[in-house]
């Protein structure tokens, strides 16, 4: 059985899937596929951390332009919104997995560098080309912490 999960694993995941889950559920722990469930629970942690992770990116671009470049910004309220808006969710995400925090911690170099293509990129799209350059080779390091990022004050318009 267990040579078959493991072929299984690879031809046909949601089967797969559907008869570890059975196994555990009827208490038959030798026979699940132990190697490939451990794979897809990591792959599951790291997605969840991911999704979250990505709500940071965009969080840490909004505050950055916010910041910086508040008089290029189209419709600024809009901006400021939507940043508070960001922050409510990530936020929402720490309260049900609060372990999150940590993992977040963790994130931030990589969410800053997805938030600096994007900025970069946008910069580039206003004809700002040498300021985007400028920034992205400046601006290496995350100018904010995670709970700057979440409870940092917004100014006004």
């Amino acid at each position: 059985m267990e040579k078959d999960l493991k072929e299984l694993y690879r031809e046909d995941f949601p089967l797969w899937a559907e008869i570890n889950y059975q196994l555990l559920k009827e208490g038959r722990y030798q026979e699940v596929d132990w190697e490939n469930l451990y794979t897809e629970l990591e792959k599951l942690i790291q997605r969840e951390v991911d999704e979250v992770a990505s709500y940071l990116s965009l969080l840490l671009e909004k505050l950055y332009i916010w910041e910086n470049y508040k008089e290029l910004i189209k419709e600024p309220k809009r901006h400021r919104i939507e940043i508070y808006h960001l922050r409510d969710r990530i936020e929402l995400e720490l309260e049900l997995s609060p372990s999150m925090r940590q993992r977040l911690e963790r994130e931030l170099y990589r969410a800053w560098n997805y938030a600096r293509v994007r900025i970069k990129l946008w910069l580039e799209s206003l004809d700002k080309k040498s300021e985007a350059i400028s920034f992205f080779y400046t601006f290496i390091d995350c100018p904010y912490d995670l709970t700057e990022a979440l409870t940092g004050k917004i100014e006004e318009i």
